[in-house]
């Protein structure tokens, strides 16, 4: 199976194109950075600011790096939805493509892709992650519908992972309540990170969710 960095993207259009004020992104040569340096940046992204400001500090072209495995590191902090480092990666002129609107649950940059490109629903995010995804932790529901209105899959997968898996790891029971409510199936079986194969029922019981778990057994799931 193809590791997720080699997994092409169903559409690129948006990871580089726009900064936060909607002006084309001006991305610097990087050329003569290590990639060692680069993959500091990425990985202090998701979780260490203060990591990241000093290494930007030294070279403000680290705001753009890109890790030796295909992640931007702004798509770092979008797909743990780490909102202080979003900002400051925005604050510095990172591109703001629909997976980071999402994440952001800024509805208005996130409608102002999908009404240039509609077929942005399709695009991925870092490690193959559907733009549906990041959704997920709450307080998502209006750009849930937005995304809906312009006819994302439900089910939107990776490797058969759905949103609804990702709802029962992260103990979303709002918006697993809402993707049920739209035809999501509560049996879908994911392999992204399981070589086993599991149901969101299996997730969501792994995990001690137990109500994300009484919703999909409502909803049907015997397993």
């Amino acid at each position: 199976m193809a590791e997720p960095h080699r997994l092409p993207r169903d559409n690129r259009s948006s990871r580089f194109a726009l900064d936060a004020n909607r002006e084309p992104v001006r991305r610097p040569d990087l050329a003569d950075v290590p990639q060692s340096l680069q993959n500091q940046a990425t990985g202090a992204s998701h979780f260490k600011l203060e990591k990241l400001r000093e290494l930007v500090g030294a070279d403000k072209r680290l705001i753009f790096s890109i890790s030796t495995d295909d992640e931007l590191a702004i798509e770092a902090c979008a797909h743990v939805q780490n909102t202080e480092i979003l900002r400051y990666h925005l604050d510095h002129g990172a591109p703001l493509s629909l997976p980071t609107a999402v994440a952001l649950r800024d509805v208005k940059s996130a409608r102002a892709w999908l009404e240039h490109d509609p077929t942005l629903v399709h695009e991925r995010g870092a490690h193959d992650f559907p733009v549906l995804w990041f959704a997920v932790g709450g307080g998502a529901l209006e750009i849930a519908e937005l995304l809906l209105r312009h006819a994302i899959p439900i089910d939107q997968e990776s490797r058969g992972t759905t949103t609804l898996h990702r709802c029962a790891s992260a103990d979303d029971v709002e918006l697993a309540h809402w993707l049920l409510e739209h035809g999501a199936d509560p049996e879908a079986v994911g392999y992204f990170g399981d070589r086993e194969g599991q149901t969101p029922l299996q997730v969501a019981t792994a995990g001690g969710h137990t109500r994300v778990a009484a919703l999909l057994k409502g909803a049907g799931a015997r397993r």
